[in-house]
């Protein structure tokens, strides 16, 4: 019987995948900076281009922009920031839109509920809903 409960315990345990983003490419361009694997991350945590963009424009105080329409070229900073500083905002953002609260899984998803305006946060693990 023992036995039993032991393989109960470990078919009841939740597989948690790891992120593993790559190293931040920043180029410098005049008083600008440049983040070229932008694009890379935000297939990794599985995010709208689009939302990940207004967090940083809400973070930086509206001095992000798009490099060109398609984004895949980059993100343009408008003021010197260091690389400690860009990972500090990647951390936030994986904290706040895309990690679990509940179980602290990556495998979660942020749906944009027109109606209200705001987006619905679901996790695919443990089912927890609610809105951001």
């Amino acid at each position: 019987m023992l036995n039993d409960i032991y393989n109960i315990i470990e078919e009841s345990k939740i597989q948690r995948d790891k992120i593993i983003l790559p190293d931040i490419i920043l180029i410098k361009n005049g008083t600008k900076i440049i983040w070229k694997n932008i694009k890379e991350y935000i297939k990794i945590i599985k995010r709208t281009p689009e939302h990940f963009y207004n967090f940083l424009l809400f973070e930086t105080s509206n001095k992000v922009n798009w490099i060109s329409e398609s984004k895949s070229d980059g993100l343009n900073f408008q003021y010197k920031i260091k690389l400690d500083n860009i990972k500090l905002l990647v951390n936030k953002y994986l904290i706040h839109c895309v990690i679990c609260k509940e179980c602290k899984s990556y495998n979660t998803k942020l749906i944009k509920d027109n109606k209200i305006r705001k987006y619905n946060f679901s996790c695919h693990d443990c089912k927890t809903n609610y809105v951001i």
